[in-house]
């Protein structure tokens, strides 16, 4: 005869699996260190040159890309701060990257004790949470690229106060949810977050209500110091509110939220998703929320949602970093207000999206580590042709010059290969380059390796970036600020 276990008993013997899925996630994320990239290189190159002081002022007023401004003080003061302490690339990177990995960490669990208190021990509700917020797409990028700090250090405040209004903290919750606005501009969906947690929880109204007044005037505050860098939505602004760009991304949001994919293998499968999803919930008070989070969403970033996928070399490689506080944010809900088959109807979504994201950065990263490889074997600074550095970028630690060079004599492709330019190689420059060149030499060129040829030992300072003088930490669309940067 056997004898049923009691809750507590599951639940004891289930405490383990949280900090098993901690470890095998920093696994993933530790196998996607290969090399900084893009935003990361030109971060480095900054801090090489400026001290502590200069570039937390800079930081700290705005971050200018071309005509475009931003103000993300706190992110960018602490990264910078980081990065210009260490002063060594190699090194920088890595921990910079590990942080933001402890940043989603830390949110995963802050959110997870917030369930617990709620709803009481549920393992397997705890689970299915877990799983899909730490290896879906938006996770993974965000941990594996720390331009997306932005994303990272707005999801831990958002989480924070909502960890900290069901620890019966509504004052803390509030300014939590304050600074989280001071992040990133997606942080208002934590105000959404708690309007629903006032709305369906009549016995904890008087504390939600605190939380959301502080969280209010703290909002007001951000938008005056904002409007003096930059007016939200204005022509200036990161993205600018357009009703056209919004009612397309209204339309294909709930295609690919759940895949967290540019372009999603089955968009009706999405839509699937998302329908059964709002359908799960017990509360139509939550479904109304849930369906708030998703008209946010579409209004903060509105036509970037709607970006062709491209090939490997392109934005696209980081389009999972924007689902990440608005994905979390609803899987909470789910978690806390749907059914028990809620969340696990979107979770095949979620990883195989997650997996798609993981190998395509990791090609991604060794693309740049293979030209890396090639520039420190050249005698003098390799030249090389690339359309998305207009017009060039010097990274003298890497030996390295790429942009739109008429003289190059390689060019690093699209699809991440370096392949000799040849007298074909003219034709590709065209009008929109304006007849800009640059002279001189690259030496020696290196020969380029085949892809079936075995990788050569990573050459020293493989860590290593320079780039153009631009304040550090620039969380907007890479290949947009790669278009707008200029040389030094």
């Amino acid at each position: 005869m056997t004898t049923a276990r009691s809750p507590e008993s599951r639940t004891a013997n289930t405490r383990w699996l949280p900090a098993a899925l901690a470890v095998l996630w920093l696994a993933v994320v530790s196998s996607l260190m290969v090399t900084d990239v893009w935003d990361e290189s030109r971060v480095l190159d900054t801090v090489q040159e400026h001290g502590v002081g200069e570039l937390l002022m800079t930081n700290w007023k705005q971050a200018e890309l071309g005509p475009v401004v931003l103000f993300r003080p706190l992110p960018m003061m602490l990264f910078t701060a980081v990065a210009a302490t260490i002063r060594e690339p190699d090194l920088t990177w890595r921990l910079l990257r590990l942080l933001n990995a402890l940043l989603v960490l830390g949110a995963g669990a802050l959110l997870l004790d917030a369930l617990r208190r709620s709803r009481g021990p549920e393992p397997g509700r705890e689970l299915a949470f877990a799983v899909g917020f730490l290896f879906s797409g938006s996770a993974l990028i965000t941990a594996g690229w720390f331009a997306n700090a932005f994303d990272a250090t707005a999801l831990f405040f958002v989480a924070l106060a909502i960890q900290q209004l069901f620890r019966g903290r509504p004052s803390t919750a509030g300014a939590a949810l304050g600074l989280a606005l001071f992040c990133k501009e997606v942080a208002v969906l934590g105000i959404v977050v708690l309007v629903v947690l006032w709305w369906t929880r009549p016995e904890s109204r008087r504390e939600a209500g605190r939380a959301l007044l502080i969280a209010l005037l703290l909002l007001v505050s951000y938008v005056g110091l904002r409007s003096v860098v930059v007016p939200p939505g204005s022509v200036a602004d990161l993205r600018p509110l357009s009703l056209q760009g919004t009612a397309a991304a209204l339309w294909g949001l709930p295609a690919a939220f759940w895949w967290q994919l540019p372009a999603p293998p089955l968009p009706w499968l999405g839509w699937m998703a998302a329908v059964a999803t709002s359908a799960a919930l017990r509360s139509w008070r939550a479904a109304i929320g849930v369906a708030g989070l998703y008209i946010a969403t579409a209004l903060l970033y509105g036509p970037i949602l709607n970006q062709a996928p491209g090939p490997l070399i392109s934005p696209g490689n980081f389009a999972g970093r924007l689902y990440l506080v608005p994905a979390a944010s609803i899987l909470f809900l789910l978690a806390m207000y749907g059914r028990r088959f809620a969340i696990v109807v979107v979770l095949p979504l979620l990883l195989w999206g997650g997996a798609v994201t993981a190998h395509r950065h990791f090609r991604f990263q060794h693309a740049y580590l293979e030209l890396y490889e090639a520039a420190a074997a050249a005698e003098r600074p390799l030249r090389v042709f690339c359309g998305f550095y207009d017009p060039v970028f010097r990274y003298e630690h890497r030996n390295l010059v790429i942009g739109r060079l008429r003289d190059a004599r390689w060019q690093f492709t699209e699809d991440g290969e370096l392949i000799p330019r040849g007298r074909f190689g003219q034709r590709l420059l065209g009008p929109r380059d304006g007849g800009r060149t640059e002279g001189g030499g690259e030496g020696p060129a290196p020969r380029a390796r085949r892809r079936d040829q075995p990788r050569a030992p990573a050459a020293p300072g493989a860590g290593r970036a320079a780039g153009p003088l631009q304040p550090a930490l620039r969380g907007a669309d890479p290949g947009r600020r790669a278009r707008r940067g200029g040389a030094r």
